[in-house]
Formats: C-alpha cells, structure tokens, sequence
C-alpha cells in the first residue's frame, strides 16, 4: 500500500514558561493524503492539531491540545470526522528519567452507505434486486491515554509506553 502526506508544524515559546503549538497535514495510522487498497476503500484524509504547554517547574509541565482528523472513503461513499482533546502532564526525575502521561476523549462521527437485503415480499411485488443502499450514522464518545517513560543515556533513549 502507497502512502505518501506531509506533516508541517509551527511552535512558539515565550519566556522560558509556556509554548504554543499548532500542526497540519498527515493523519494517523496510514491514512496520510491518499491510502489505496481495498482495505481503507480510497481512503483521503487530513488531520489538524494544535497545543498549549506550560512548564509549571524545571520538573513539571502541563499542557491541552485538540486534533480534527477527516477521513473521505470514495469507494463506500462515506466519512468520518474525529476530534479529540486531551491533557497532558510531564514530570522529569533526576537528569534522565521522563514521565509523560496523557489523557482525554475523542469523538468519532461516521457516516456513509451500507448494502441492505430486501424483505422478499418487496422484490416480488416491484421486482428489481434483492438488495439496496441505506444510509447509516453513527458517532460515539471514547476515552483514550498513553503512558511514557523515557530513561536518557548517553548516547541513546529507551522509553516504555502504552496506549488506548
């Protein structure tokens, strides 16, 4: 599967405290601007996100981002939209062990056709195929986090995570 998207990004940081972040471009999960196979239908996509931190110590910094991430199935006819908020939380022991935890909700709005059987009575009073398109919806709210523990070496990093 050929996946080609850009990601670019701008930050500011201002007086050594806080920092501002924004991004565009590629979605997650190989969805980038264009994924074939028959798998993600012609699947299309793009993804906005942007972020706020503010270092509370030399050890302790606290942020919240936002995400929106688009996706356009051409082949099924449908689309989905997902936006998530989270916080996040930095704790850094010593000179080269990381904490990061995040945590928030994302929403998932999805839409499209789905190929439905018709009842037999049907087909045998107006005839045509046995089955039809029907529109769908769906959305839901989910929770979602990620751990992180980094340990710095000289000359490498090693970090531990999990993810939901």
């Amino acid at each position: 599967m050929a996946v080609d998207g850009v990601d670019h990004g701008l930050g500011l940081q201002t007086a050594g405290a806080r920092s501002l972040g924004q991004a565009h471009g590629r979605p997650r999960a190989g969805s980038g601007r264009h994924a074939g196979g028959r798998a993600l239908a012609g699947a299309r996509g793009y993804n906005l996100r942007g972020n706020y931190e503010y270092r509370w110590s030399r050890t302790l910094s606290i942020g919240a981002g936002y995400q929106h991430t688009h996706y356009d199935f051409k082949k099924v006819f449908g689309e989905s939209d997902i936006d998530t908020i989270q916080g996040t939380l930095g704790k850094q022991f010593g000179r080269s062990w990381l904490l990061n935890v995040r945590a928030g909700l994302f929403r998932l709005q999805t839409q499209g056709l789905r190929t439905v059987t018709l009842d037999p009575a049907i087909v045998a009073l107006f005839g045509g195929s046995v089955s039809s398109y029907q529109t769908f919806y769906r959305e839901g709210t989910f929770p979602h986090g990620e751990i992180a523990l980094s340990k710095r070496f000289r000359r490498a990093t090693a970090t531990l995570n999990y993810g939901r």
